[in-house]
Order: C-alpha cells, then sequence, then structure tokens
C-alpha cells in the first residue's frame, strides 16, 4: 500500500473513532499529518470527521497553498 494512501486511512480511522466516541460532533475538529518534506495532510473545510473518506482530505505545502482540488479547513 502506498504511504500516503496509508496514512489517508489512518485519518480517517481516527476520525470515525472519534465522532463514535462523542469526542466532535458535526464538522468540528481537524486532523494534520505531516507525510514528506513540506506536505500535509488535513481535513477538509466543513467534513464531518465520522464520515470522512481517503480522497476527502486535502493536501497543503508548508505555506498552506494547496495541492488538491480538496480545499483544507482554514485552521491550517
Amino acid at each position: 500500500m502506498e504511504p500516503e494512501y496509508k496514512l489517508r486511512k489512518e485519518m480517517v480511522e481516527i476520525g470515525r473513532r472519534a465522532y463514535g466516541k462523542n469526542l466532535v460532533a458535526g464538522g468540528d475538529g481537524n486532523l494534520s499529518v505531516r507525510c514528506g518534506p513540506g506536505r500535509f495532510l488535513i481535513t477538509p473545510s466543513g467534513c464531518c470527521l465520522g464520515f470522512m473518506k481517503p480522497s476527502d482530505l486535502a493536501m497543503i505545502d508548508s505555506s498552506g497553498r494547496s495541492l488538491s482540488p480538496v480545499r483544507p479547513t482554514s485552521e491550517y
């Protein structure tokens, strides 16, 4: 499995668990992970952590510029 996709799946699982334990509600909360030099996966804007898919996650660089078509959360 590709390392980036594995990180995406793990982030989705963490979001699902946090939502399932009522630690977040609706579009609350954000997750992010460094996935390489100057690259980060981050939750998208307005997405419920309990219902994310790996493809929902946004990729940004260290300056906050989007590297994917998904709009990242504004709290990056």
